[in-house]
């Protein structure tokens, strides 16, 4: 699980000039696979959950917060400020144990290659279909050889993001 969420962060952490969205509140729907073996990491994520303790749902549920995470209807949800999307700052600082080169990069795309001190690496390509909407995949190996694909298509959902405050804003 851990590692589905890492993907999942790492695909949102990507670099590059001003992007076109809105700033806001964003869904992020995600598909994985492993070695070709379809996974929905929400249904990994909700059943992790559910026999839980309460508070350690809690304290989940926070830690999520804390990164600048929250459940969504289909997926995840994150909040974008406009700054973060005038640097193109869409998600998470870089991991300290990943490197990042952004290959290509644009007002519509970003193709970004990565190296852990793990042994994982992959490369990781954004698409923005248009102000409220944008997809994207990354292929990558683990440490271990496995092999793994995110898929995920992200939507506008408003300008407010409630509670959620955006990865920037942690402390």
């Amino acid at each position: 699980m851990k590692y589905i969420l890492s993907a999942a962060l790492f695909a949102m952490s990507l670099s590059a000039q001003a992007l076109i969205i809105e700033p806001g509140l964003w869904d992020i729907e995600m598909t994985l696979s492993q070695n070709g073996k379809k996974i929905d990491p929400m249904a990994e994520l909700n059943n992790a959950m559910k026999d839980m303790p309460e508070d350690r749902k809690k304290q989940m549920m926070q830690a999520m917060e804390d990164s600048g995470l929250q459940l969504g209807k289909k997926g995840m949800q994150q909040c974008y400020t406009k700054e973060m999307i005038e640097k193109a700052e869409l998600g998470v600082n870089e991991d300290k144990d990943c490197r990042t080169e952004t290959i290509k990069k644009s007002d519509k795309q970003i193709v970004s290659e990565f190296t852990c001190k793990d042994g994982s690496k992959g490369r990781a390509t954004i698409d923005i279909t248009n102000k409220k909407s944008y997809t994207g995949h990354m292929k990558m190996t683990d440490g271990q050889g496995q092999k793994s694909e995110l898929k995920y298509k992200a939507n506008f959902v408003g300008a407010d993001c409630g509670k959620l405050k955006p990865v920037e804003a942690q402390t």
